[in-house]
């Protein structure tokens, strides 16, 4: 079949896919990380407020990591959004390992607490599959 283009033009090739954004390391993380983290905190603050001191039902503890994850995905989101890929992953596991430490950790007994490093890392893990499946909706 003849083609439409000028004799003697060389067939046009598509570029090249771009390239996937390189990981970032710790010290960027740790950058992205610090103005992230107030709001974070903060919007966890307002849930925690308006939810008082008293105990969770368990539908209600089930709403609050999905809660918490919309609270984390709108903070890397809004703070981060040119983060993508391994790095996004990564900014997400440390926020939501300080949001572990801050607000998981005082509610362990104090027997337990020992443990808090073990328990972050299932609770961490829980979260993060919580969030991607937050992010994916969207």
């Amino acid at each position: 079949m003849p083609s439409s283009r000028p004799v003697g033009m060389p067939d046009l090739v598509p570029p090249p896919p771009p390239l996937p954004p390189a990981p970032l390391d710790d010290v960027a993380l740790a950058a992205l990380l610090t103005p992230l983290l107030p709001q974070v905190l903060g919007g966890i603050d307002q849930i925690k407020a308006a939810l008082g001191d008293r105990r969770l039902s368990f539908p209600e503890a089930l709403s609050l990591k999905t809660m918490v994850a919309g609270v984390v995905s709108l903070a890397v989101g809004d703070g981060a959004p040119l983060v993508k890929g391994k790095s996004a992953d990564a900014l997400v596991v440390l926020i939501l390992g300080v949001v572990f430490d801050r607000y998981g950790v005082p509610l362990l007994p104090v027997w337990v607490r020992p443990f808090a490093p073990v328990l972050k890392a299932g609770a961490v893990a829980g979260l993060e599959a919580l969030y991607r499946a937050v992010v994916k909706r969207k």
